[in-house]
C-alpha cells in the first residue's frame, strides 16, 4: 500500500505545483483588459489604439464602368470636368463645382491601360484641401 501512495502523492505534488505556477499568467491575462479610462475588454482596448480613418476634405474617389471610360475624354491624365464625354457626369460636375477631374495612376508606357486600377479618378470639388480625421468607425456591412 505505501508504494501506490507515493506516486499518487508525487503526482498530487506535481499537480498542484503546476496550478500555482500557471496561476500569476492568469491574472496577469485579465489584467490585459483594464486601463486608466476604466474597465475594458481586451478587444476594445486594442482598438482604441487604430488609427481614426483620415479623409481629404475637397477630394472624391469615382469608379468608372469600363464602358464609361470608354466614352471618357482624356487627355494625357486630365479630363474636362465640363466636357467630360457624358453629359449626365458634365451636368454633376457642374451642379457641384469641380475644379480638377483625373486619373489616380500616371500615364506610362510601361502601364496595362486594362488594368483595374485605370477606373479610378480623383476629382477636386472647390475650397482648400485639409485631412479630415473620422469621427466613427468605419461599418461594414454584409
Amino acid at each position: 500500500m505505501k508504494n501506490k501512495s507515493l506516486p499518487c502523492s508525487a503526482l498530487s505534488f506535481i499537480t498542484l505545483f503546476l496550478f500555482f505556477l500557471s496561476a500569476p499568467y492568469a491574472v496577469a491575462i485579465t489584467d490585459l483588459g483594464t486601463s486608466p479610462r476604466g474597465s475594458r475588454t481586451g478587444a476594445s482596448a486594442v482598438d482604441n489604439h487604430e488609427p481614426k480613418p483620415r479623409f481629404v476634405s475637397n477630394a472624391i474617389l469615382v469608379k468608372l464602368t469600363p464602358q464609361a471610360r470608354a466614352n471618357l475624354k482624356v487627355t494625357g491624365e486630365e479630363v474636362n470636368p465640363a466636357a467630360t464625354g457624358h453629359p449626365s457626369l458634365d451636368l454633376i460636375c457642374r451642379d457641384h463645382g469641380v475644379k480638377s477631374f483625373r486619373s489616380v495612376v500616371t500615364a506610362g508606357a510601361h502601364r496595362d491601360p486594362a488594368a483595374a486600377i485605370h477606373a479610378w479618378y480623383r476629382l477636386t470639388l472647390p475650397g482648400p484641401e485639409q485631412w479630415v480625421s473620422s469621427s466613427r468607425r468605419p461599418t461594414t456591412t454584409s
